[in-house]
């Protein structure tokens, strides 16, 4: 895989999985390991092509943030810890 460098502000909205996990900030097996964790969004079939939207990851991200005492995000931080 290439490390694609991509602008802040210039992210597309349709993520291949590699930008997805680049976005939230992981590596592609721990973003698909997040993902069927319930996470992460899933993706959407667009053809042969599984992509990502930005703003559902970034919604995702918020909710993370804002649900402290959630046993799924207490689990996932004691895992990463």
């Amino acid at each position: 895989m290439s490390r694609e460098r991509i602008p802040l502000g210039a992210w597309p909205r349709g993520l291949s999985c590699e930008q997805a996990a680049a976005y939230a900030g992981v590596c592609r097996n721990t973003f698909l390991t997040e993902v069927k964790k319930g996470l992460w969004p899933k993706p959407e079939a667009r053809g042969s092509r599984k992509i990502w939207d930005r703003l559902a990851i970034d919604e995702a991200w918020d909710r993370r943030h804002d649900t402290e005492g959630d046993p799924l995000m207490e689990a996932l931080d004691d895992s990463t810890a």
